[in-house]
């Protein structure tokens, strides 16, 4: 959640992709951006400044510890390095590597790959136009099978207003696999 006239950088969609590579499977776990207490590795910096878990949701950890580098090892990926531990301590899993996109790159990389196809279970409503869209966005998403852009997907992805956060999660984790079913190898080239 960062762009022209937001604050910080937050992150406000968090997902593990864990994908098997003899095989392909993959699942997906959200973690919610207003989980509370986001624990860290006990020897870490930051498990010793947040023995309970951080003070804070877990979207602010990336913020707070981009101010606080020193918490993450330095480097200028502090605030990612911080959230990828924080939630593999959360899950007891390692985590390897990461992605970081803000909402003008989710738009690129939809774009770049012609769109993305998804199945609307239920019409869902918009939650506003994204500053510097693309284009105007409908106010609601119908139901059915659909053909998004960019700006769409972001709409998508990005709408809570006729639900909650769990099932905005949900409508994420079926873009990240619509993403990943147009990302193959012959688009990509």
């Amino acid at each position: 959640d960062a762009g022209p006239g937001r604050w910080s950088l937050r992150t406000d969609t968090m997902v593990v992709v864990s994908i098997d590579p003899a095989t392909g499977d993959t699942a997906m776990i959200s973690v919610p951006r207003n989980l509370p207490r986001l624990p860290f590795p006990p020897d870490s910096e930051l498990g010793r400044r947040f023995p309970r878990g951080f003070t804070d949701l877990a979207n602010a950890v990336f913020p707070y510890v981009n101010g606080h580098r020193e918490l993450a090892g330095g480097g200028e990926d502090a605030g990612a390095q911080a959230i990828k531990s924080g939630i593999a301590q959360l899950l007891g899993i390692p985590v390897h590597y990461y992605v970081l996109v803000d909402m003008a790159g989710f738009v690129d990389v939809v774009d770049a790959l012609g769109g993305i196809d998804i199945f609307v279970g239920q019409r869902v409503p918009s939650p506003g136009n994204p500053r510097d869209a693309k284009h105007q966005v409908p106010a609601y998403i119908d139901a059915g099978q659909q053909h998004m852009d960019g700006t769409l997907a972001l709409t998508y992805a990005r709408s809570r207003k006729g639900d909650d956060d769990y099932h905005r999660m949900a409508r994420q984790r079926c873009v990240l696999n619509a993403i990943a079913a147009r990302a193959t190898p012959m688009t990509l080239a």
